[in-house]
């Protein structure tokens, strides 16, 4: 059985003024390894491919970042991510949506890439990868199984996002009453230095575990890592705001490498690196972004940007609360980091 025997590419389109940022998808805010979607920075005013609720959406830049999503809503994603749609008559959508996230199929899919800077994929070799046929029936078994574990996937990754908002919260509570403003670069050391940017050709040659970051999130996977412990990214250029202004931050704990499109920081002067995420992600930084057509936040305007000036017993305070929820979020992380593996095990089970 091929893909091109139970579903379909979709090339219909809707205008983006129909769309928010919840409704457009891009290569952008889909996450690796099927890790959904986030929320667009932007949204084009153009006509884009419209999609429906259990289609399938694959991106065709670097189809090796496995960026795979099934939806649940209807919305438009960007002429770089192939909208699939499944004859239900013969497949389960998202049977379909399973088998698209096999190492098998991306293996496949990737070897038929063209090009080396942007990569993109071959829609006859999509639609023309076979597998195995199995009845409704024996669909149904497979996503019953693959869906519980996504499921507790799921479930804690809205954990998470609640432990985050409660942190925020807490630390907007105690910025209420506050009026004098320090300087950010008081609070921060910066590690820019370190950084080292790989091309697109020199990752392909160094692949491995090790996630390579950009400045909205991982880029790739290589062979070697830069840092080693729990350090903050803020982007630096390209997307570095959303839509209302506030940066784009990532809160790392790991073995990783950076290129130069985000810059690196830790708290200091007594602020936890969860701390300094948070003051971030309720910072609006408008103001310090240059550039009209490639945007950009640069290390001298980080620095000035303002911030409430806490007394150190506020910041110890804010930092016994707000650590605890960063480790739950932690482990939570590793959770759904050991649950991925067992799902792989069991895609590899019944997709080879």
């Amino acid at each position: 059985m091929k893909i091109g025997n139970i579903a379909k590419i979709i090339n219909s389109k809707v205008d983006g003024s129909l769309l928010d940022a919840t409704t457009y998808i891009s290569t952008e805010n889909m996450l690796p390894d099927c890790g959904g979607v986030t929320t667009a920075s932007s949204v084009p005013s153009t006509k884009v491919t419209a999609f429906l609720r259990d289609d399938i959406l694959l991106s065709n830049i670097r189809p090796y970042f496995k960026k795979v999503f099934f939806t649940r809503f209807n919305g438009g994603c960007s002429n770089d991510v192939i909208c699939l749609r499944a004859d239900k008559t013969e497949c389960v959508p998202q049977y379909l949506y399973y088998l698209l996230s096999t190492d098998k199929f991306i293996d496949r899919f990737s070897a038929s890439s063209k090009g080396t800077k942007m990569p993109r994929g071959d829609k006859n070799a999509l639609l023309s990868y076979e597998f195995p046929q199995r009845s409704i029936d024996e669909q149904l078994y497979i996503v019953d199984i693959l869906g519980s574990i996504d499921n507790c996937i799921e479930n804690n990754q809205l954990t998470c996002d609640k432990l985050e908002e409660l942190a925020r919260q807490k630390y907007l509570l105690r910025i209420s009453t506050s009026t004098k403003k320090i300087a950010l670069e008081t609070i921060i050391t910066i590690f820019d230095s370190q950084r080292i940017p790989l091309s697109s050709r020199e990752r392909f040659d160094r692949k491995g575990n090790f996630p390579y970051y950009g400045a909205t999130g991982i880029l790739d996977y290589i062979d070697s890592y830069l840092f080693d412990g729990e350090y903050v990214l803020i982007a630096e250029d390209g997307t570095v705001i959303d839509n209302d202004g506030y940066p784009i931050v990532q809160i790392i704990n790991d073995k990783f490498w950076v290129n130069n499109h985000a810059h690196i920081l830790q708290g200091t002067n007594g602020y936890s690196n969860a701390l300094l995420y948070v003051v971030l992600k309720c910072l609006n930084i408008q103001k310090a972004v240059t550039g009209a057509v490639q945007l950009k936040v640069n290390q001298a305007n980080l620095c000035k940007l303002e911030i409430p000036n806490l007394n150190s017993r506020t910041v110890e305070s804010l930092n016994n609360e707000i650590v605890p929820l960063f480790q739950k979020i932690q482990d939570l992380k590793q959770k759904n980091a050991k649950l991925n593996e067992l799902k792989q095990i069991y895609l590899k089970k019944f997709f080879g």
